[in-house]
């Protein structure tokens, strides 16, 4: 089973054109956990209205924990590929590398989001 990243919701504020803020009370909204993309939904309303010309600031929480133990195995082990690469290579300046070795892009192969439309593409 994955590890999931833990995620809080910190706070939500809603900003108008003129930069004038408001905090939304955190009862009128909940996080809808995803691996790789949770999102933000009303809890038996709808959530508040984005002013016009306005902006919303989500602040939270993020990542697999502050302890090196909690973050997933696979994880741990491509951080030890890439480094002992760097730290091969450390001298060596013709050893422009183009992307990450492949054992590492197979290690995190499954925690990428590979994004299509940036997101926001029909559902």
């Amino acid at each position: 089973m994955p590890v999931a990243p833990v995620s809080a919701l910190v706070s939500l504020t809603l900003a108008d054109a003129e930069g004038d803020e408001t905090a939304v009370a955190p009862e009128t909204y909940r996080l809808i956990p995803d691996l790789h993309r949770p999102r933000l939904a009303g809890r038996g309303t709808l959530l508040p209205t984005v002013p016009s010309q306005g902006s919303v600031r989500v602040v939270f929480d993020a990542g697999f924990g502050a302890a090196w133990a909690n973050v997933p195995v696979d994880l741990q082990q491509a951080v030890m590929l890439l480094a002992s690469e760097y730290y091969e290579h450390r001298h060596d300046d013709s050893a422009q590398m183009a992307g990450l070795p492949f054992g590492v892009v197979t290690l995190i192969e499954r925690w990428r989001t590979v994004r299509i439309l940036g997101g926001g593409g029909r559902k």
